[in-house]
């Protein structure tokens, strides 16, 4: 549609151009011949006005086709750039952008990202790991002082209730 639009103002503007000539072309002749019949200083003034009233018109319409190639070229760029926008906002495929690495290229900050986060997985499984191993540790002390624990309330109850056998004795 829009490809259309400006076919038609290119169009329009090369037979603007061409009616420009052809009236030029024909003023110089129709001049030419009233040169030759009338004086030559109205011919002249007549002349230079139609060529005046051509120009302006020319003018004229060669600002409004600048007008709307202008208009046209920043809807092409809307265009384009909510492409670019639509695309880079899809989802990633298996953690590779490939929608947007095929029309655009490779992108650097997209990469430096995967390779954060690459490098934050595996201290995360770093730290997992000692976290294990010293979760080991931890779990071979937490038992001893449970059954430290365990072991001391043993011994709390078997003193309570040999007191109490005491008192009741």
């Amino acid at each position: 549609m829009l490809t259309r639009w400006l076919l038609k103002c290119v169009v329009v503007v090369v037979v603007v151009v061409v009616v420009v000539v052809v009236v030029v072309v024909v003023v110089v002749v129709v001049a030419a011949v009233v040169a030759v019949v009338v004086e030559i200083v109205v011919v002249v003034v007549v002349v230079v006005v139609v060529i005046v009233v051509v120009v302006v018109v020319a003018v004229v319409v060669v600002v409004v086709v600048v007008v709307v190639v202008a208009v046209a070229a920043v809807m092409v760029v809307v265009v384009v750039v909510a492409l670019v926008v639509a695309l880079r906002s899809l989802p990633d495929i298996n953690g590779h952008r490939a929608i947007s690495e095929t029309f655009f290229g490779i992108d650097e900050e997209w990469e430096e990202k995967e390779e954060k986060e690459e490098e934050e997985k595996e201290e995360e499984e770093e730290e997992e790991d000692k976290d294990d191993d010293d979760d080991d540790d931890d779990d071979d002390d937490d038992d001893e002082i449970n059954n430290n624990n365990n072991n001391n309330s043993k011994k709390k109850r078997k003193r309570k209730h040999r007191r109490s056998q005491v008192k009741l004795a």
